[in-house]
């Protein structure tokens, strides 16, 4: 920006380029975040707590009401779990191989935002862009304009698939453009390694095998 605009000469943005560690990042599309922003994390505690505390609220109670929250969250938690388990998500849409695959291994909540990114793939065009790659590059737009148009590569042998908007980086989750694209190549199945462990309807199951030692899987099993 200094060159562009000639501001080389400026005390001021020299100074504030000096200090470019502290900024902070405009475009976060690179990290992982579950689509969560930063200020829901108090918002949502303020909500569970704040309504039943105020300023004259002693740190006992507090902590009463504290622990009180926390296990109607874990019994809210297991309920909602065991429900999702022991059912399959249904859909208004039929269930093709891609969808019915989402609705097996997420839970509830997250096959229903799968759904709406499959809903918004089917009002979208992908157009084939010649590149000279053995990698397959699609642009892939809403129907109605071509206005929010990403690009998408997939690669058919390695079975590796990423958009620029970024969705699964940021989310664990495909996007609509990805979900286009498999669409069009009759991919049945999400592949393991786009399948977060954290979404699965067994992740709980999934982290236990994966912390206990082999020997005490096989014991427990046994029992």
């Amino acid at each position: 920006m200094m060159k562009d605009y000639g501001l080389e000469g400026y005390s001021w943005f020299k100074r504030l380029y000096k200090h470019r560690v502290k900024w902070s990042t405009a475009l976060n599309n690179e990290y992982f975040s579950a689509g969560i922003l930063s200020s829901q994390r108090s918002e949502s505690t303020n909500h569970a707590i704040g309504f039943q505390t105020s300023k004259t609220t002693s740190v006992t109670d507090f902590f009463g009401i504290f622990e009180t929250t926390v296990r109607r969250w874990r019994s809210e938690e297991e309920r909602k779990e065991f429900n999702g388990i022991r059912s399959t998500a249904t859909s208004v849409y039929p269930l093709v191989d891609l969808l019915l695959h989402a609705s097996q291994v997420y839970t509830v909540k997250l096959f229903r935002i799968f759904e709406r990114q499959f809903a918004l793939a089917m009002g979208t065009r992908a157009t084939y862009l010649p590149v000279d790659d053995p990698l397959l590059v699609y642009r892939v737009h809403p129907a109605a304009s071509e206005d929010g148009a990403h690009h998408v590569t997939y690669d058919c042998s390695n079975q590796l698939i990423e958009c620029t908007c970024r969705k699964f980086q940021v989310m664990g989750m495909f996007c609509s453009h990805i979900i286009r694209v498999l669409h069009m190549h009759s991919v049945g199945e999400i592949l393991n390694m786009y399948i977060l462990r954290r979404w699965i309807k067994f992740s709980k199951k999934a982290v236990w095998e994966r912390l206990l030692p082999s020997d005490i899987r096989r014991s427990e099993r046994c029992q």
